[in-house]
């Protein structure tokens, strides 16, 4: 258990901070009791410091105290600069999700990447800790922020909070990486790419990995290295794998390169632990104060924009630490797409402001309120730590998420609006709603994080023996990217019926792009899934011309390398390498990134155009290749 030094730290711990001339322990020494009346006071003071005492100590065991020293027993890092200080509190001051005025930002690490210095930057507020990763010639940008409850942190030897990505200067530097938080037992963070790593070093409880390299162009691409995982090197000489999802679409299994060919597939079914009945249904769920129109929270200062417009809405902060707000009431689109089956608004909609921001952002209406139960999503981000929103029906008093890791995280809940923040590696996850009696009263899941998983192998349904003769659209060159002989790509949709022939099907409203009509062409199928040809066009300078072709027909073949789609990925990848090396590079290998799926890349050493193969993995009986102008796909 938590102790204090004096009633001021305690007292300092559970009241917002303020300023003030003098400190706790003067204010008590100055509002002492007259003689007549200290005894009976001593008694009352004694038992209200011995409960400030209990709860202070209860608050510091469950939230950071033992692990997070420099935030809570010291003060992290030093005073931010003038410059950053100045541009958080412009920035604040035109937010609608702002924090409270005065809130001073302390300057916690600082990096360079691409011959430019990077500030991280931190401050409290109650028992929300937040982050700010700023470019420090741009301190009055939005940067990077990220907040996070102590019950959120809780349990946690670190957590990345954020990804960072900047473009900076010219030519162009990507600046990628990550930050967050790391206890005290954390000696340094070690970020594994996919190819390469690097080592870091924890300041003030928190950490800040950064890497440059080229953007690229379109006619000289830059190989892609992105973040794969993240480890925590403990000071016991341990090495832990701490929640990273890549670019948001994926878990690599212990945070290290795969060693086959990889993508990121659906995610484990897992147990999640919690209630999963319902024992105190809502019989006609509702939120009563916004039928009534009642003036809950503040006024909301944009009810309505371009795209959307509220006729009732409040705004609601559930979290009084955060400054994430939402508009929350009835409103519509203003310019809703025919649908076959008309809204009859307004709906109960729930609109996003972030922290920081200066217009309002995302949206969700349900046209169906409660339909699904009486807990409803408003949405989530795809960061390494989502922000879960959404309203409950009258009757909740209390929402619980209960994640696969085994932690409990409460939810911040006000006037029937909720958010709570659950690392992405801790899904898939369950939400309960309580009643006052602590009856569940409703439960919805959160889906888990897709994984990363071995490419399966090609499944060839026919042998190469059982396959018909190749049509001429079927017999490519991929020296010269030749269709029979024809130059295919870069060709108006009549030039390339002229060369390959009547398709089995011309979808003449493939795409609109300003205004004007853009075609797909099919040959062997009419349809995207069976189609054995697809020829895709795209409009540039006034022109229409095709840019992509992709083959999924067993029956391709090349003038070289014979019946390409009969080859298994990777011995067709080295194939290509050894036949063809004169006219492409590799760009990347089959299922070398995840990200991208199990899929190969190779790139024209004279120009931008490119090939790439390889399979959906639901699918693997369709293996497919393309060939494009713009560098494979």
């Amino acid at each position: 258990m938590s102790t204090f030094n004096s009633v001021s730290e305690a007292l300092d711990l559970l009241v917002d901070p303020f300023d003030n001339d003098g400190d706790w322990d003067a204010i008590l020494r100055r509002s002492a009791p007259s003689p007549t009346h200290r005894r009976r006071r001593r008694m009352v003071f004694a038992v209200a410091l011995v409960a400030l005492l209990t709860i202070g100590a209860t608050a510091l065991a469950t939230g950071l105290a033992d692990r997070f020293s420099a935030w809570i027993n010291g003060t992290p890092g030093r005073p931010a600069p003038a410059a950053d200080q100045q541009g958080f509190s412009r920035r604040n001051a035109g937010a609608y999700a702002s924090f409270p005025h005065g809130t001073k930002l302390r300057l916690l690490l600082q990096r360079k990447a691409a011959g430019t210095t990077f500030s991280l930057l931190g401050f409290r507020n109650g028992d929300t800790y937040c982050l700010r990763l700023i470019r420090s010639d741009h301190p009055v940008a939005i940067g990077r922020n990220q907040c996070l409850r102590a019950a959120e942190l809780r349990g946690l030897a670190a957590l990345v909070i954020d990804d960072a990505s900047f473009t900076i200067g010219r030519p162009a530097q990507n600046v990628n990486g990550v930050f967050g938080f790391a206890s005290d037992n954390v000696r340094s963070i070690r970020v594994a790419l996919a190819h390469g790593a690097r080592r870091v070093s924890v300041s003030s409880n928190v950490f800040l990995a950064l890497a440059s390299q080229p953007a690229g162009t379109p006619q000289h691409h830059t190989i892609p290295n992105p973040i794969l995982g993240v480890h925590a090197l403990m000071r016991d000489g341990r090495r832990i794998n701490i929640p990273y999802t890549v670019n948001g679409l994926g878990i690599v299994p212990g945070g290290t390169k795969p060693t086959v060919p990889s993508y990121f597939g659906r995610a484990a079914t897992t147990n999640v632990p919690g209630p999963v009945k319902v024992t105190a249904p809502i019989g006609h769920p509702q939120i009563g104060w916004i039928s009534r129109h009642e003036r809950r929270g503040a006024r909301n200062p944009s009810p309505r924009e371009p795209w959307f417009a509220f006729s009732f809405s409040r705004i609601i902060r559930p979290d009084p630490n955060n400054p994430i707000a939402f508009a929350v009431g009835l409103g519509k689109p203003l310019h809703q797409p025919p649908l076959y089956h008309p809204r009859r608004g307004p709906d109960i909609c729930l609109m996003t402001f972030a922290p920081l921001q200066k217009r309002a952002g995302s949206v969700a209406c349900f046209s169906k309120t409660f339909a699904g139960g009486p807990i409803m999503f408003g949405g989530w981000t795809s960061d390494q730590v989502p922000e879960f929103s959404g309203i409950a029906a009258d009757g909740i008093t209390r929402l619980t998420v209960y994640s696969s890791s085994g932690r409990t995280i409460p939810a911040a809940l006000r006037d029937n609006v909720f958010t709570v923040s659950v690392p992405q590696i801790e899904l898939p996850a369950r939400i309960v709603g309580f009643t006052r009696a602590g009856m569940v009263a409703g439960i919805i899941d959160i889906p888990g994080t897709s994984v990363g998983r071995p490419c399966p192998a090609a499944v060839f349904v026919r042998s190469v023996s059982q396959l018909p003769a190749p049509e001429p659209w079927e017999q490519i060159n991929l020296a010269t990217m030749q269709i029979d002989g024809h130059r295919v790509l870069g060709e108006t949709p009549a030039q390339v019926e002229a060369a390959l022939g009547t398709p089995d099907r011309i979808d003449k409203n493939a795409s609109r792009e300003n205004g004007i009509s853009v075609p797909r062409l099919f040959y062997g199928g009419t349809l995207p899934s069976t189609a054995g040809l697809i020829v895709s066009f795209t409009r540039s300078a006034g022109r229409v011309y095709a840019n992509t072709v992709t083959y999924q027909s067993p029956s391709l073949t090349d003038v070289k390398l014979g019946h390409v789609l009969r080859e298994q990925p990777p011995q067709l990848q080295e194939q290509i390498r050894t036949t063809y090396g004169s006219v492409y590079r590799p760009f990347f290998g089959y299922g070398a990134d995840p990200r991208l799926g199990c899929i190969a890349t190779f790139r024209d050493r004279a120009s931008r155009a490119g090939i790439s193969f390889g399979l959906n993995p639901y699918r693997p009986s369709r293996p497919y290749l393309t060939m494009s102008t713009n560098g494979g796909g």
